[in-house]
């Protein structure tokens, strides 16, 4: 039952190639950083300007934050709003950032919502495909919400250029590739919610999956724009 192990002597050329994959990257890493920061221009328009039309969904509703918010979480730029489609709404927020060393500011669903007195279930992460000019790929994280009466389903992930990622650690080491490539560096926050109390939790993924596959294309484009 307890027979020796076969193979062990090929986890150290294995541990080996990872280690020297891992110095390797930390160095480029240091090169990219030693070349400047790499921060992108801001946009000729604003977030707001170029996320207001969504194909299919009308926009009902904009959110001005307190600066508070704005200061805490170091944004570039926002857009806070609600769109309707039909008797569907959903609401999004994208903070926007100009430069990848801002990557990491905004605080994961996870965190802000428990903050605010929530409680989080049925966390989790998944992938879904877009078809614009050509068809993308989205690494989301999402979860559902709940406080007193209320229940959101909230589907979110992290900007990296024109690299959606599920988490922050994931985002920043993809910024890092596109900085040594000399690749954009404007990344983002990007949240999309719906309530859930005449829905079940596959009704209100499937309502934010389907605003989602409206909006990115909208949002890659922006983006990419100088």
């Amino acid at each position: 039952m307890f027979g020796p192990k076969v193979g062990v002597p090929m986890a150290r050329p294995i541990i080996l190639k990872y280690l020297v994959l891992s110095i390797l990257f930390l160095l480029a890493a240091f090169c990219v950083q030693a070349r400047g920061t790499g921060e992108t221009r801001s946009k000729s328009l604003s977030l707001s300007e170029g996320l207001e039309h969504i194909p299919g969904w009308e926009l009902v509703r904009q959110i001005e934050m307190d600066s508070r918010y704005v200061q805490g979480l170091d944004l570039d730029d926002y857009f806070f709003s609600s769109f309707r489609k039909g008797g569907q709404v959903v609401d999004l927020f994208v903070g926007f950032y100009h430069s990848a060393a801002k990557a990491g500011a905004p605080h994961s669903p996870l965190v802000c919502f428990s903050g605010q007195g929530w409680t989080i279930s049925h966390p989790g992460s998944g992938r879904m495909e877009c078809v614009g000019k050509s068809v993308q790929e989205i690494a989301f994280s999402d979860l559902t919400a709940s406080r007193d009466t209320d229940k959101e389903y909230v589907l979110y992930w992290f900007q990296a250029y024109d690299q959606p990622m599920a988490g922050p650690f994931s985002q920043k080491l993809m910024l890092l590739k596109k900085k040594l490539f000399r690749e954009g560096q404007s990344n983002a926050f990007v949240r999309v919610s719906t309530g859930m109390k005449d829905l079940t939790s596959e009704e209100a993924r499937e309502r934010v999956s389907g605003f989602v596959e409206s909006f990115y294309p909208e949002f890659l484009a922006y983006v990419k724009s100088e």
